[in-house]
C-alpha cells in the first residue's frame, strides 16, 4: 500500500492534558508509515485549567501579570514531567519553555505583540520532544516561516514556496510538526482569528498536495444537531464543502468557516475526528457529497434590523448607501420593496445612525440554519417547517434561500420554545 501524505491538526482538547496528548502519541504511531505534518493547537481547557490562549490575551491588561506567568510556566512544566520520560528530552523542552517564558515577559509592555501566539509555541515544544521520545523521526519547522498573510489574507503563492521545506522534511521520512494559529505578516509574527488552526491545516495540505486533511477534536465529527439541545442528534458520514461552510457559519463549532477556502482547487477531503474516540470513523466533507438531503439543523442568536421605506422603491444607490454606513459585519440579507432586512451577530448598528434611511426595527432573533444540498428545491421541507412552527405557536420574522446557497434560513424572535422546536425539525426533517 502507497504511503499517504497527510496533514493532522489536534485542536486543544486533544492536547490540554497528559491522557488526551498520550492518545495524540499513538495516533501519530498508528500513521508513522505515512507522510506525515502535524499541526498543534495551543493547550485547552480541563477542569484544573483555563485555554492558555485566553490567559495569553487577559496578560494584556491584567494587574496580575506574574501570577498568570506562573500559572502557564507550571502547567506546560508539569505536563512535561508527565509525559516524557527520557531525561534529555525532558531537560531540553523544560529549557525551551523557560525561554518562551522569558520572551513574553519581554513583550508584556508592547500592546501591539500577539502574546496568544506562544500559546501554540509552547505546545509544539512539548508535542516535538515527546514525539522524540517516542523515538519517532520528527522534525520541527516554524509556522511563522511558512504561514504567509498580506493584508489579513493567506498569500498562497509565498505559503506553497515556504511549504516546500515540508515537503522535503516528509519526503525524506521525518514527521513535520508545527504550529497553528500563527501566522507572518509583512514580515512580523502576527495571529490567525481564533480558530485559525483549522485554518493552518488546509493551507499547508493545499500547498504540500496532501492525500486527506483531518481535525481532531473531542467528538466524533461533525453532528445533525447541537447534542445539549437536541437530544438525538447524531454523526454525519459526509458532506460536501458548500454545506460545510453553510454549518460552520451558522453555528457548528466543530469546524473553522474559512478552513475549505484553500481547498476549492485541490478538492482535498478533510476528516473530523474524536481525538479520544479515534476507531469512529468521523465526518468527510468533500467537494460534493454522495446523499442528498438536509444534514444539519444549527442556531445562532442574531439581530435582525429591518428597514422600511416605501420612497426607496426604484431609488438608484439607496442599497448602496444603507450598507455602506452599516458598521457590521452583515450575515443573511433579505430584500423586498418596501423593506430591506439583514442579520448581525454582534450588533453595534444602532437606531439612531440608520434613522436616515427610514423606519427602523430591531429585534433579537434566533436564526435556524436547515442545511443541506437542494433543499431549497424540495416543497415538502417548507412544509414540513410551517408544520413544527404551527405545533409550536411560532411565527416567522424572515426567511431566506437561494440556490446559491445549502441551506433554508428563517428568524424567531428569542423565546423559551426554541429548543422543542429544534428537537422537532430535527425528527421531521433528519430522523
Amino acid at each position: 500500500m502507497s504511503k499517504k501524505t497527510l496533514v493532522m491538526k489536534f485542536g486543544g482538547t486533544s492536547v490540554a492534558s497528559k491522557d488526551a496528548i498520550l492518545n495524540v502519541v499513538k495516533i501519530i504511531s498508528n500513521h508513522k508509515d505515512d507522510k506525515l505534518c502535524i499541526v498543534v493547537s495551543a493547550l485547552g481547557a480541563t477542569p484544573q485549567h483555563g485555554k492558555v490562549t485566553d490567559e495569553l490575551i487577559e496578560l494584556k491588561t491584567s494587574n496580575k501579570k506574574e501570577k498568570i506567568l506562573c500559572r502557564l510556566r507550571k502547567r506546560h512544566i508539569d505536563l512535561i514531567n508527565e509525559c516524557i520520560q527520557s531525561k534529555r528530552y525532558r531537560k531540553e523542552a523544560k529549557k525551551d519553555i523557560e525561554h518562551i517564558i522569558l520572551e513574553i515577559e519581554k513583550h508584556l509592555n508592547d500592546p501591539k505583540y500577539p502574546l496568544e501566539c506562544f500559546g501554540e509555541r509552547m505546545s509544539v515544544q512539548i508535542m516535538y520532544y515527546l514525539l522524540c521520545d517516542q523515538k519517532l523521526d520528527i522534525s520541527y519547522v516554524d509556522a511563522g516561516n511558512i504561514i504567509h498573510f498580506i493584508n489579513t489574507n493567506p498569500h498562497f503563492q509565498k505559503i506553497t514556496e515556504s511549504s516546500e521545506l515540508i515537503k522535503k522534511t516528509i519526503k525524506s521520512g521525518r514527521i513535520a510538526v508545527t504550529e497553528g494559529f500563527i501566522a507572518n505578516e509583512n514580515g512580523k509574527i502576527t495571529c490567525m482569528i481564533r480558530g485559525g488552526s483549522d485554518q493552518t491545516a488546509t493551507l499547508i495540505g493545499e500547498a504540500i498536495g496532501a492525500d486527506e486533511i483531518i481535525i481532531y477534536s473531542d467528538q466524533n465529527g461533525i453532528l445533525t444537531a447541537d447534542p445539549r439541545i437536541v437530544k438525538n442528534a447524531r454523526t454525519v458520514d459526509e458532506i460536501s464543502y458548500s454545506e460545510a461552510e453553510e454549518m460552520a457559519g451558522h453555528g457548528a463549532k466543530i469546524i473553522y468557516p474559512k478552513i475549505l477556502d484553500p481547498l476549492k482547487t485541490s478538492n482535498i477531503p478533510v476528516i473530523i475526528k474524536n481525538t479520544f474516540n479515534p476507531a469512529h470513523k468521523g465526518t468527510r466533507i468533500v467537494p460534493l457529497a454522495k446523499t442528498k438531503g438536509i444534514k444539519c439543523i444549527t442556531m445562532i442568536n442574531q439581530t435582525h434590523t429591518s428597514i422600511h421605506n416605501p420612497a426607496m422603491i426604484g431609488t438608484e444607490g439607496f442599497l448602496a448607501k444603507v450598507f455602506a454606513s452599516i458598521k457590521n459585519d452583515v450575515d443573511i440579507v433579505m430584500s423586498g420593496n418596501p423593506i430591506i432586512g439583514y442579520t448581525t451577530t454582534n450588533i453595534r448598528d444602532t437606531k439612531d445612525n440608520l434613522q436616515e434611511f427610514g423606519e427602523i426595527r430591531q429585534l433579537k432573533v434566533h436564526t435556524i440554519a436547515i442545511v443541506g444540498e437542494e433543499v431549497e428545491d424540495n416543497p415538502k421541507v417548507m412544509n414540513r417547517i410551517s408544520k413544527c412552527l404551527v405545533d409550536k405557536n411560532i411565527e416567522i420574522e424572515f426567511i431566506s434561500h437561494d440556490r446559491q446557497s445549502a441551506a433554508i434560513y428563517f428568524g424567531i424572535k428569542e423565546n423559551d420554545r426554541t429548543y422543542a422546536l429544534l428537537n422537532m425539525l430535527h425528527k421531521e426533517l433528519i430522523e
